[in-house]
């Protein structure tokens, strides 16, 4: 087995040969959702020769192919925390996407009024008081918000709030806030246009799938979802709306300012438990280029498992014994 390509950088230190001999894994974890995107270097330390290392500082991750053809960057991280495991010993440094809640103005607690906007003006205007780059659904862009209040809120809290309603995701990639759906490919947004991986039968000279399945269910676990809105005709009062039909019906807890937005809640809410009952998990040689939100189709299978899919957590590992193999969970592909 040939070396696969890594580097690891701490600050502004290489520590790439320094490592070698001792590392014993790097797990890269992207994602689509809520989550941060995270990583975790596992260190072998049976003599007790290293030092815990200091937290607060940035890694930055590449990778390269399994081939040896050039290193990708994976991400920037802020080392949090350290785990020190006791049988076999190891060092495992954890560290979270240096994204939204890198920038300190994005943390900063604000206090505003949203009026007749929508979701493109408002993430533009964040955008733009931060100094970054956006970038918003279509679908999204044009949604119509009357009413929403931002109290002691920071902005990166206020979005996050604002793409939950919307089942949507606000995240900072590379410098630029991307606000898009759950469920879309991440190249409706991006600038680039990010490469297709198609996973058929094996074929020789096509990729290689080292471990697949797809996962179907008839029906969500829900038939329905309810959300409550402050009724302006009635003051101290509720109305409702429902999206879907049926029994268990999924309760959205907080009030939502009026019907439009209680609306947009619910079908967002809908669509979010509706696309998780189909989905496919495959693991495959190293490929840095694979990120979430990227699309995937299967072809050629036949029956069921053929399909268009959208990536939604991508975990890039490294092994010296193993080598590099990625590992993907995606959900089916709602369209744009």
């Amino acid at each position: 087995m040939g070396v696969t390509p890594y580097e690891i950088e701490v600050g502004d230190s290489a520590l790439t040969d320094r490592l070698r001999g001792i590392l014993a894994e790097i797990r890269v974890t992207l994602t689509t959702d809520r989550q941060s995107d995270s990583v975790a270097i596992k260190l072998t330390d049976p003599v007790r020769r290293l030092a815990e290392p200091k937290r607060g500082r940035q890694i930055t991750v590449k990778l390269g192919r399994a081939d040896g053809t050039g290193v990708r960057e994976l991400g920037k991280f802020v080392h949090y925390a350290t785990r020190i495991d006791l049988a076999p010993r190891l060092i495992v440094v954890e560290g979270g996407a240096v994204g939204l809640t890198a920038a300190s103005s994005l943390k900063a607690p604000a206090d505003r009024v949203w009026r007749e906007t929508t979701i493109g003006d408002i993430v533009a205007a964040i955008a733009g008081r931060h100094g970054v780059d956006h970038a918003v659904a279509p679908s999204l862009a044009s949604q119509a918000i009357d009413h929403i209040d931002q109290t002691s809120e920071s902005d990166v809290h206020f979005l996050r709030r604002l793409a939950r309603q919307y089942d949507a995701t606000a995240k900072l990639v590379s410098g630029r806030i991307l606000f898009m759906e759950a469920g879309a490919n991440l190249s409706a947004v991006a600038r680039e246009q990010l490469k297709e991986l198609v996973i058929r039968p094996p074929v020789e000279g096509e990729r290689k799938l080292l471990v697949g399945s797809v996962r179907r269910s008839d029906r969500s676990r829900y038939g329905s979802v309810r959300a409550k809105y402050y009724d302006p005709d009635v003051d101290g009062t509720y109305a409702y709306v429902t999206a879907g039909s049926g029994e268990p019906v999924y309760n959205l807890r907080n009030p939502l300012p009026d019907r439009a937005q209680a609306q947009a809640a619910v079908d967002g809410r809908l669509a979010k438990l509706t696309r998780s009952t189909a989905g496919i998990d495959v693991t495959i040689p190293g490929d840095p280029s694979i990120v979430a939100g990227g699309p995937l189709k299967t072809e050629r299978w036949g029956g069921g498992e053929d399909g268009e899919w959208t990536i939604v957590r991508v975990a890039h590992t490294f092994t010296p014994s193993a080598g590099y193999r990625t590992a993907i969970t995606a959900e089916a592909y709602q369209g744009d």
